[in-house]
C-alpha cells in the first residue's frame, strides 16, 4: 500500500511536470529545460518504484547468489568439492569461465535476458577431490580445460602436521590446575603426543610413514574432540578419550585379524597413550579408562555414568 501511494504521487507529479514542459515557454527556454529534466527524475524514480511494486506482488523473487554477487564486485569466489554439483550446474560455468566472463541469467523472468559480464577482478577458484575416490567423479572435459589444475598431495610432512594440530588445539589451550605449574600440558605438547601415537600406532600396523596412516581429517577429528570436552574434562582425560573414539574404539570392527589381537592392540595402544601423558597424569582412574576401551558389564548390568574420583558429578561416561 505505502509503495502504490508512493508511486501514485509520483504519477501526479509525473503529469504536473509534463503539462509543465509542453506549456508556452513563458518564462524561457531555461525554465522548460529545467521542468524536462525534473520530468526525467520522476520518471525514473516512479520506474524504480513500479519495479518495488512488482517485486512485493510477486510470488517469486529473484535474488542475486553467491557466482552473481562475486562477478558484479569482482570478488574471489571459492566453490568447494566442485565435483560434487550437478552437471546441468557446472556447464552454467563454461561461458564464466571463457574469455567473455559472461553469464546470461533466463531465471530471471525479465523481458529481456541479462547477461552480466563479470568485473575484471573476479576471480573463480575451485577444489575437488580425484574422480577415483568413492563417490567422486570427475569434471567434463570442457569444464576441466577451462581451470589451471594444481594438485595437492596429503600433507604429510611432521612439521605441517604438528603446526596444524597445534593450531586447532589452541583454541582449548588453557593450562591444567597442577601442583607444579611448569609441568601444565598445552596445546604444543598434546599435538606432539598426538603425533607419536599415530607414528607408533603405523608402525605397530606394519605401515611405512609415506603409505598413508590416519588422514589429517582423522587427526582433526582428534583435535576437535579434544577442543570441545578440554574444559571439562582436562588436557590429559580429553586427549586419551579422543584416540579412543577416533582409532583405538574402531579396531574391534577389524575382521581380518583374530578377536585376541584385536583386544591387545587396543590394550596396548591405550597403555601408549598413556605412556605420553606426563608422569604425574597417568593415572587411570583419574582418565576414566582401564585396560581396554570396550567395557565389560555383568549380565543383567545396565551402563552408567562414570563418578568422578572425588565423588562429585559425572564428568563423561555413557547416559542412563
Amino acid at each position: 500500500a505505502a509503495l502504490a501511494g508512493r508511486l501514485g504521487e509520483r504519477a501526479e507529479e509525473c503529469r504536473a511536470l509534463l503539462a509543465a514542459a509542453l506549456a508556452p515557454p513563458a518564462e524561457g527556454a531555461g525554465a522548460t529545460e529545467a521542468a524536462a529534466a525534473r520530468l526525467r527524475a520522476a520518471l525514473h524514480e516512479s520506474e524504480a518504484l513500479a519495479d518495488e511494486l512488482r517485486a512485493a506482488a510477486a510470488l517469486f523473487v529473484w535474488v542475486d547468489g553467491p557466482l552473481v554477487t562475486a562477478m558484479r564486485r569482482g570478488d574471489l569466489l571459492l566453490i568447494d568439492e566442485i565435483s560434487l554439483a550437478e552437471d546441468a550446474v557446472l556447464e552454467r560455468l563454461n561461458s564464466v569461465l571463457d574469455p567473455s566472463r559472461t553469464l546470461t541469467v533466463p531465471e530471471k523472468g525479465e523481458r529481456q535476458l541479462e547477461t552480466i559480464v563479470a568485473h575484471p577482478s573476479f576471480r573463480l577458484l575451485a577444489t575437488m577431490n580425484p574422480g577415483g575416490d568413492f563417490g567422486k567423479k570427475e569434471l567434463s572435459p570442457a569444464l576441466r580445460n577451462r581451470f589451471t589444475e594444481v594438485w595437492v598431495p596429503a600433507v604429510t610432512a611432521r612439521e605441517e602436521l604438528l603446526s596444524l594440530l597445534s593450531r586447532t588445539l589452541s583454541a582449548a589451550d588453557a593450562p591444567m590446575e597442577e601442583a607444579d605449574a611448569t609441568a601444565a600440558w598445552d596445546a604444543g605438547d598434546a599435538a606432539e603426543a598426538m603425533l607419536l601415537f599415530v607414528e607408533w600406532l603405523g608402525e605397530r600396523r606394519g605401515r611405512r610413514p609415506s603409505s598413508g596412516g590416519p588422514s589429517l581429517r582423522d587427526l582433526l577429528a582428534w583435535a576437535g574432540f579434544v577442543c570441545e570436552t578440554q574444559p571439562r574434562l582436562g588436557w590429559p582425560a580429553a586427549y586419551v578419550h579422543g584416540a579412543c573414539l577416533t582409532f583405538v574404539d574402531a579396531m574391534g570392527l577389524q575382521v581380518s585379524s583374530s578377536r585376541a589381537e584385536r583386544e591387545a592392540l587396543r590394550a596396548a595402544s591405550v597403555s601408549k597413550l598413556v605412556s605420553l601423558l606426563p608422569t604425574h597424569e597417568q593415572r587411570r582412574a583419574d582418565l576414566y579408562v582401564g585396560t581396554d576401551t570396550f567395557p565389560a558389564f555383568a549380565a543383567g548390568a545396565a551402563p552408567s555414568p562414570t563418578a568422578s574420583p572425588n565423588g562429585g558429578s559425572a564428568r563423561f561416561g555413557l547416559d542412563p
